[in-house]
Order: structure tokens, then sequence, then C-alpha cells
């Protein structure tokens, strides 16, 4: 659901900070 929610937000322009943000999703999914 959060990767949905996150997805839609990259959706208008995918900027440096969108593709951190993404990072730290995939980061945080793997750790937990």
């Amino acid at each position: 659901m959060l990767y949905y929610l996150l997805k839609n937000m990259l959706y208008p322009k995918p900027d440096g900070l969108a593709i951190i943000c993404l990072k730290v999703i995939v980061y945080w999914d793997y750790t937990f």
C-alpha cells in the first residue's frame, strides 16, 4: 500500500528527493 502511494507521488516528476525516498522505502522493506 505504501509503495502504491509513493508511486502515485512519483508520477508527476521523479526528482532526486523522490528517488531517495524510494531507495529508503526499499531499504526499509528489506530490513524489516
